[in-house]
């Protein structure tokens, strides 16, 4: 909620008709800002409009190997283009998601094209590596309806989970590691000094 107040302030100062010069374009711009505002602020307004743009929308296409390929590309564009300092964990979940619904792991579980879906998998265990190491492994328990029948995706998934276990250990560990080994040359250059 705090940050939706910040962004509301913050495009209000920007687009507000008394600071802009009244232009009509950014008066309805300001319009849309603040429905949004009233919207996602109060609960009752995002259910009724989540459910009128999405779940009533008839229009929504298919959800296709291709499709949930195509999502899980754009993802991984997309993160390879945020600083990894700047990675906001829950947005990635959120989006994965949203691609990885219950519909598209039936997609995938019934489907019977194997290079894609192995490409899929590899690509959702990159995605998978940005997350924090307990969220990596839920999200993977949750995958196993898909991944149980196709034992390729499993063992990608499992090496990233090592891969990914083994550089939090290192992550923990290397400072005093740095320390011992720096510890160990300094009395190494000492005592050899003395003989």
């Amino acid at each position: 909620m705090d940050e939706i107040k910040k962004a509301y302030r913050k495009l209000a100062l920007q687009y507000h008709p008394d600071t802009t010069g009244n232009n009509e374009l950014k008066a309805e711009k300001f319009s849309n800002i603040q429905e949004a505002y009233h919207v996602l602020f109060d609960a009752a307004k995002r259910k009724a409009y989540d459910y009128k743009y999405f779940f009533l929308n008839k229009n929504t296409p298919a959800i296709t190997v291709q499709s949930i390929m195509h999502d899980v590309e754009k993802l991984q564009t997309q993160l390879a283009k945020i600083d990894p300092a700047k990675i906001n964990y829950d947005n990635i979940q959120i989006e994965l998601e949203h691609i990885l619904s219950t519909q598209a792991i039936e997609v995938l579980s019934r489907s019977a094209e194997n290079e894609k879906i192995e490409l899929i998998g590899k690509n959702i265990a990159a995605i998978l590596y940005y997350l924090p190491y307990a969220s990596m492994l839920q999200f993977i328990k949750n995958l196993q309806p898909w991944t149980k029948e196709n034992k390729a995706v499993e063992q990608v998934f499992l090496q990233t989970a090592q891969q990914k276990k083994r550089q939090m250990i290192w992550e923990k560990y290397k400072v005093p590691i740095a320390v011992v080994v720096a510890i160990i040359v300094c009395l190494f250059i000492a005592l050899s000094q003395k003989f």
